[in-house]
């Protein structure tokens, strides 16, 4: 990470090395309800928990603007409640190809104000103050859009997911082929 050093008087680039961890968990249950031969409806609720630690690190090449981060635990707890739209298109392959829409609402129950307390190498570090980042959504709409085409032993999917509410947004996209044995 590189920082450049603006003020007129220190001349140079702040370099840093921020490092972390994070532990995803997630539970979904749901039932599907099957609409005609094609198309199924599934009401569906989830929870999901991040813990993410942030190592502490500090900066190099800004002289006594440097930065020093203190280490920093987030934690998450997100529960949504929703309902998937599928429909299977027959493509002429040997499986239909599963088009997909989900909405839900989403509460996060942790604190979503992220924040970091940091000092410069100038200061005392009882000179500490708090640099805040975008705040996480406590109420949100969640939305998302996929396609699968699955067949015997495997499936070749793309999705897209996302989530917008209180002044904050999320979007985040997945593709790929997950075999199953």
């Amino acid at each position: 990470m590189l920082r450049s050093a603006a003020p007129s008087c220190f001349r140079g680039r702040a370099n840093g090395s921020p490092e972390g961890s994070a532990f995803l968990s997630q539970a979904e249950t749901g039932y599907r309800f099957d609409l005609g031969p094609r198309t199924r409806v599934t009401p569906f609720a989830s929870l999901q928990g991040v813990v993410f630690d942030q190592d502490s690190f500090t900066e190099t090449g800004a002289g006594a603007i440097n930065l020093h981060v203190q280490d920093e635990s987030t934690n998450s707890a997100f529960g949504v409640v929703g309902t998937e739209l599928a429909y299977l298109l027959p493509a002429g392959f040997a499986a239909p190809l599963m088009i997909s829409g989900r909405v839900g609402w989403a509460q996060e129950f942790g604190d979503t104000e992220r924040t970091a307390s940091v000092f410069f190498d100038g200061t005392p570090s009882a000179a500490t103050f708090t640099v805040t980042g975008a705040p996480v959504p406590g109420n949100a709409v969640v939305f998302g859009a996929g396609l699968a085409l699955a067949a015997p032993g495997f499936e070749l999917f793309a999705r897209y997911d996302g989530a917008t509410g209180d002044g904050g947004s999320v979007h985040g996209g997945s593709a790929g082929l997950r075999f199953v044995f």
